[in-house]
């Protein structure tokens, strides 16, 4: 997670890492930067298949959100961004 100063703006990022522990996204994946509030991420993977959940107020009520994505990287349909 990512913090553009406040709560209001903060983005779900993450990076890929190897089995011996390296980082592969140095700079992070942008998972969802939509419009004001994306907190509590939450990552699986099932050494195919990455799922990532997190808590978005994009909108006047918070939703829950999980898109999937593959080992190639980021997700290929984002909500909101």
């Amino acid at each position: 997670m990512r913090s553009g100063g406040d709560f209001e703006h903060q983005d779900i990022y993450g990076a890929r890492v190897t089995r011996a522990g390296g980082v592969l996204d140095s700079a992070g994946i942008a998972i969802s930067t939509a419009a004001r509030t994306q907190v509590y991420p939450s990552a699986a993977f099932d050494g195919t298949n990455y799922l990532v959940a997190w808590q978005d107020w994009a909108r006047t009520l918070p939703t829950f959100t999980a898109p999937a994505s593959d080992s190639a990287g980021p997700c290929s349909t984002r909500p909101d961004s």
